[in-house]
């Protein structure tokens, strides 16, 4: 299995850009080089929608999502992009 396999959306994802359905995901953030993409952190959840947005707010007593959040923070800041693949588990 490859990346390629898996769908991507934009960091952070517009409205309608991820599945709506309460299903099982795993998900893979990546930023981006040129066109590679770099993977940094590797997930699992069956709410993907949510999970995204916990890391957006990166709430400090969540240690995963406080981390997570200021990693992507921090790459955005070097103008880096940032991506999610995401795949049904």
């Amino acid at each position: 299995m490859t990346l390629d396999d898996f769908s991507v959306a934009e960091y952070p994802p517009g409205p309608g850009s991820l599945p709506a359905e309460w299903a099982g995901f795993v998900y893979i953030f990546c930023w981006v080089k040129g066109e590679a993409e770099i993977p940094f952190y590797v997930g699992q959840t069956n709410r993907l929608i949510g999970r995204m947005n916990d890391y957006r707010l990166a709430n400090f007593t969540a240690c995963t999502d406080f981390c997570v959040g200021e990693a992507i923070k921090h790459l955005r800041s070097k103008n880096y992009q940032i991506r999610v693949r995401y795949n049904p588990s």
